[in-house]
């Protein structure tokens, strides 16, 4: 076979490949970008672009959905709406914050702890509660129970005659009875006592809403309790700092107290459980 038959052999292979390269520039670049970007035809400036745009739609995307669920939240949570999960009912265990709060289970009898536990029991309940309580009658109780404190004659008489006033001011008007092994006065003064009332049993679960079928009934009326008293307390003390409502209505009083007179009254064995 000579060289010519050769190359003519080949020729008609090498026309179909310029046909198909003919084809293949054909292509419009904008075409089809799906096309493009599986042959491999995008340039870099076309790709930027493309990244640029996939990344803005993901920004622009996430940012509404955000604000709308911020506006669908915010409208669920609002003051007005305060009680759509819970009922007044299940803020009784503010009784035992205070109580079992002033006991301070875990802190050594005569120990400067205990001390400061009972301190901040006292100032908690003496300046926050009755304007802090979610409940106007609760709030209003409390405040005569305050006044009068001078005649009690201690903070004990006072932390107790609150926490009777936090249970009596709520709706269903608790009592002594309508719970197994409650935390009282007794509780507080005998240290067997305080063993036996450290997990009190509601036995009137139709009256709560939220921490009706929980196995954990105060803690979960803990939580409710000082969620419902942080609101107001951050509330409070934005209009205090807006004049809104006066300072010379709350004069002398410290809004931004509440978060470490809480915490030092959980601190001395609130929950009653060494978990």
């Amino acid at each position: 076979m000579d060289t010519h038959d050769t190359i003519f052999r080949f020729q008609p292979q090498s026309s179909k490949r310029s046909d198909a390269r003919d084809e293949y520039d054909e292509v419009s670049p904008w075409a089809s970008p799906l096309r493009m970007l599986s042959m491999g035809l995008e340039n870099n400036t076309q790709k930027r672009i493309r990244t640029f745009l996939t990344v803005f739609a993901l920004i622009v995307g996430s940012l509404t959905i955000g604000i709308l669920g911020l506006y669908h939240y915010r409208k669920i949570w609002s003051t007005d709406n305060m009680y759509k999960f819970a009922s007044p009912n299940d803020l009784y265990a503010m009784h035992d914050i205070v109580l079992t709060g002033y006991a301070a289970p875990f802190m050594k009898d005569g120990s400067v702890g205990r001390d400061e536990v009972r301190e901040a029991v006292s100032s908690l309940t003496r300046d926050l509660l009755p304007i802090l309580h979610p409940i106007k009658r609760c709030r209003d109780e409390i405040e005569r129970v305050v006044t009068n404190r001078e005649t009690l004659g201690s903070d004990l008489e006072l932390v107790v005659q609150s926490a009777d006033v936090l249970w009596s001011c709520l709706p269903a008007k608790f009592q002594r009875k309508d719970f197994k092994h409650p935390f009282t006065r007794e509780s507080l003064l005998s240290s067997r006592a305080m063993l036996d009332s450290r997990h009190p049993v509601l036995l009137r679960r139709s009256a709560v809403q939220a921490c009706r079928h929980s196995p954990w009934d105060r803690t979960c009326s803990y939580w409710s309790s000082i969620h419902s008293l942080a609101l107001r307390a951050e509330q409070m003390l934005a209009l205090q700092r807006q004049n809104t409502i006066g300072r010379e209505k709350f004069e002398g009083v410290s809004f931004e107290k509440f978060l470490p007179l809480l915490l030092t009254t959980m601190i001395g064995g609130l929950t009653q459980c060494r978990g």
